[in-house]
């Protein structure tokens, strides 16, 4: 029943953000000039927007967009196992649930029995109910979590798309022997 809600609230969420990402896919600046010593290059503009965007909308989007392949595996087996786990809980609580309820209320009633939860008596079933609701709780937060973070290292991995990481930047740990014994820090640009 809740995760019903759930995924029908984060169904209308996906197209309501996937229609806005339509309007604003014109409003992005595809290329920029970049302007050297004696020449103008253009170089593509890498929008940490429209990654975070991409990750939202279909998580494991955004990484390809960063053209970060490798990340794709990692981003749906985390999500893969949240989600399982999330399923496997939730088919464990509604079993529980209903033996506690054949268990605990007068008869006759619509619930039936599971054959798992014969042996036990209603306190036991309760507890294996409580169990399992904590870990579909535990499992919704887990889903949600890898969702997020997914978004956020596509948009950080885009924002660092174009930074320096070449050899003209070098920072070197040195000890000093000025007037008293330290360590000093260089940083140097070329």
């Amino acid at each position: 029943m809740i995760l019903g809600s759930l995924c029908g609230k984060l169904h209308n969420y996906l197209i309501l953000l996937g229609f806005i990402f339509v309007l604003k896919l014109g409003a992005e600046p595809w290329s920029y000039a970049q302007i050297t010593s004696d020449t103008i290059k253009k170089s593509h503009y890498h929008s940490p927007v429209k990654a975070a965007w991409f990750s939202a909308i279909l998580p494991g989007l955004g990484q390809v967009y960063n053209k970060k392949w490798w990340k794709l595996p990692i981003v749906y087996g985390s999500m893969g196992s949240a989600f399982f786990f999330l399923i496997h809980s939730q088919i464990e609580y509604v079993d529980a649930r209903d033996t506690y309820r054949a268990l605990t209320l007068p008869q006759p009633n619509p619930y039936v029995i599971s054959a798992k939860y014969s042996g036990y008596d209603p306190f036991q079933v309760k507890s294996f109910r409580d169990y399992y609701r904590q870990n579909r709780d535990y499992a919704i937060l887990a889903t949600v979590g890898v969702y997020i973070l997914q978004i956020l290292d596509a948009t950080v991995d885009a924002h660092l798309k174009n930074f320096d990481v070449s050899d003209k930047l070098s920072l070197h740990i040195r000890p000093s022997y000025h007037t008293s014994p330290g360590i000093s820090l260089v940083f140097k640009m070329k």
